[in-house]
């Protein structure tokens, strides 16, 4: 499921607005968070997710400009050169 913003990540994991019927939006596992200039949005939800005792278990990988640069300039054979 691709969100826009910190609101609707928040409602997404709370099921609330759009997001409160659970066959069409099924429970996460995983938050991949790459929100475009918006850093600060961004600590606010990792830090409602921290606090949240049912997600707890949900993996999060924030993505930021930096790491896409490094992972764009990565060789492609991975064998020899992994790092």
């Amino acid at each position: 499921m691709l969100v826009h913003d910190g609101d609707e990540v928040i409602a997404y994991l709370k099921r609330e607005g759009r997001f409160v019927d659970p066959v069409i939006y099924p429970a996460t596992v995983r938050l991949i968070s790459g929100f475009e200039n918006a850093q600060t949005q961004r600590i606010e939800v990792l830090r409602w997710i921290s606090v949240q005792p049912n997600l707890k278990n949900l993996l999060r990988i924030v993505l930021t400009h930096h790491a896409i640069l490094k992972m764009s300039i990565k060789p492609t054979n991975w064998e020899h050169n992994p790092f």
